[in-house]
């Protein structure tokens, strides 16, 4: 965890505010007798509730800083929930946070004392180039700096396949998400790729990996959307891969990848799928993760 997960100490507000001491994670949670990691997760995201709902009220922070904020948000929530804590109590965590800011003054000294905090952390946090985030199976790696062409989010997949987010040379060079596939020796070059993820309008409730619905021999322990349940985006462009053209291909998706993935649980799964001119599709399945944190932290 980086260091925004030091922002904040403790809940050290709820001594000093009746309102807050009934918005604890044990109270709102529901789960006074959870175990630890589900505690600790819960209070993470508590503390970074806080500071956003202060933030919102107040308007206490620049927005890099803001956005810092939500990317810790973003971790914290990923790993609540891989701990064990459902969506409903997060979202009563995070009523009650807002709750506990919107009956305390801005100029409260424990408001402008942990504003002040945050930034001095933020201070150092925003020297970090790079960072992993975590999955339930593999790692989301992040760079904000990418000076030459190259990934600044990928995933490593099965079968030397990568997807994430690429930016060519230079600074205000665009950016774009991508699978870059491999092709087989001896066999034909894949025509078209699409991503296939759980339609929210579908089924509002998240398909956990390992659930046992189905399960790829590409990844054991992901579990892909049923079909019933599922969205597709299609690859707008297919080219070919810069750092492996003999080996490789790439297929271009268009920006509402991004948000469209951002929405997932991060216990998720999501398929991408290979069509060929003949013979049947290959599928690869990707961890959804803290794929929400890692593209704010690269200005998602």
């Amino acid at each position: 965890m980086w260091m925004t997960l030091g922002l904040v100490s403790g809940l050290a507000w709820a001594a000093a505010m009746p309102a807050l001491a009934q918005a604890t994670p044990r109270a709102v949670s529901g789960q006074g007798s959870a175990p630890a990691p589900a505690q600790k997760a819960d209070r993470a995201f508590y503390e970074r509730a806080i500071l956003l709902a202060a933030d919102e009220k107040c308007r206490l922070f620049a927005p890099d800083l803001r956005r810092a904020l939500r990317v810790s948000e973003a971790q914290a929530r990923g790993a609540a929930l891989r701990a064990g804590l459902a969506e409903p109590a997060l979202a009563r965590i995070g009523a009650n946070a807002k709750q506990a800011i919107a009956l305390t003054p801005c100029l409260d000294p424990e408001i402008t004392g942990r504003a002040t905090r945050a930034r001095d952390a933020f201070a150092q946090f925003r020297l970090q180039k790079s960072q992993d985030f975590a999955g339930n199976q593999r790692i989301w790696r992040a760079r904000r700096i990418a000076p030459l062409a190259g990934w600044v989010l990928v995933q490593d997949l099965s079968g030397a396949a990568q997807f994430g987010l690429w930016r060519g040379a230079g600074p205000d060079a665009p950016a774009g998400f991508i699978l870059a596939a491999p092709v087989l020796a001896g066999q034909n070059r894949p025509i078209a790729a699409k991503l296939i993820l759980r339609d929210r309008d579908k089924r509002a409730t998240p398909i956990l990996s390992g659930a046992g619905i189905v399960t790829s021999v590409n990844a054991p322990g992901l579990t892909a959307p049923p079909p019933a349940f599922t969205t597709t985006l299609w690859a707008r462009e297919r080219l070919p891969d810069p750092e492996a053209p003999a080996t490789r291909i790439r297929f271009a998706f268009g920006n509402e990848a991004g948000p469209r993935l951002a929405g997932l649980d991060p216990r998720e799964a999501v398929i991408l799928r290979l069509h060929y001119a003949s013979g049947p599709p290959r599928d690869f399945l990707m961890d959804t993760g803290d794929f929400a944190a890692a593209w704010a932290f690269v200005g998602g």
